[in-house]
């Protein structure tokens, strides 16, 4: 039997060993999460309104449109890259209380307006993943 180690200091080995361990691990969360995450951002995004595309705009370019919908207009602004609604005609508001939207597959949708945007690209990866 090997004697136990309690009591014993660490070597330099052990102290090499952890130091590599460490920047492993936030090597690879800068490489594998963060690199994922510019993988799914979206360029264009397509405003629908009764299920009929409108337009399809640039996220690349800062702009703002006023889009007539079901039950008045809608405000769309697409700034930095990301797109949301600033102003609609709907009672609950939920549509621009859903924030700003950028990644590939991302949508917000007025439905009482009937507008409806998505972030078009090619989503890399699982939403969801299940066990």
């Amino acid at each position: 039997m090997t004697p136990s180690r309690r009591g014993q200091r660490w070597t330099p080995g052990d102290i090499l060993f952890l130091v590599l361990a460490l920047l492993l691990i936030v090597s690879s969360y800068f490489f594998l999460w963060r690199s994922a995450d510019n993988q799914h951002q979206g360029h264009t995004a397509d405003i629908i309104v009764n299920q009929k595309t409108v337009m399809t705009v640039s996220l690349r370019q800062n702009k703002t449109y006023q889009i007539k919908g079901y039950v008045g207009l809608s405000t769309i602004v697409v700034y930095n890259g990301k797109i949301r609604f600033s102003h609609s005609a709907c009672s609950k508001k939920y549509c621009i209380l859903s924030g700003w939207h950028q990644l590939s597959g991302d949508t917000a949708a007025c439905l009482p307006n009937r507008v409806l945007i998505r972030v078009n690209g090619t989503p890399k990866g699982f939403d969801v993943l299940n066990y």
